[in-house]
């Protein structure tokens, strides 16, 4: 323990505010510090927070959820700001406020390949770039099927590809 978070245990403040997600809380914890935000990427749906006071018979609420010093709650974040209000109240009846700020980013707008994969002798032409949106490839006599795999960038886009088909024979 640092001495910048060494709190007496009479104190109604907390003793760690532990949370899942990628990024880390802006800035670090520290028990005197009432005002914290934090980034979660698009994919991160679920905020867990586990408040832990220094006062074990202090009360810990989050948005007025009352929940046991140390245990953990589980919050659905919501595209853009998600405010958290934090309080731990003793059995005398003081109160000490902390406010986390969650901004969850939005879907990806990227809309391109990461790669595209094939199976034929013959190479997909040009080469690949997420840049590029026609591609030619020649299957030999013998190559009866055409397995095609493609991976998007943004890892929660679907994938659709159109059945045009150009044949010729020589």
């Amino acid at each position: 323990t640092t001495l910048s978070n060494f709190a007496p245990n009479n104190v109604q403040t907390l003793k760690s505010l532990k949370e899942n997600l990628k990024e880390n809380l802006k800035p670090a914890f520290n028990y005197s510090v009432t005002t914290y935000s934090i980034t979660a990427k698009y994919e991160e749906e679920i905020l867990i927070l586990q408040p832990t006071s220094y006062n074990a018979e202090a009360t810990v609420s989050i948005n007025n959820t009352p929940l046991k010093s140390g245990s953990s709650i589980k919050l659905k974040l919501e595209i853009g700001a998600n405010k958290y209000d934090i309080k731990v109240d003793t059995k005398d009846g003081k109160l000490f406020n902390y406010h986390l700020d969650v901004n969850r980013e939005g879907p990806n707008s990227n809309a391109f390949l990461q790669s595209i994969n094939e199976n034929l002798k013959e190479n997909i032409l040009p080469r690949f770039n997420s840049e590029i949106y026609k591609y030619e490839i020649t299957a030999n006599y013998n190559e009866a099927t055409l397995n095609l795999s493609t991976i998007a960038s943004d890892t929660k886009s679907n994938i659709t590809t159109g059945k045009i088909f150009k044949y010729v024979i020589d």
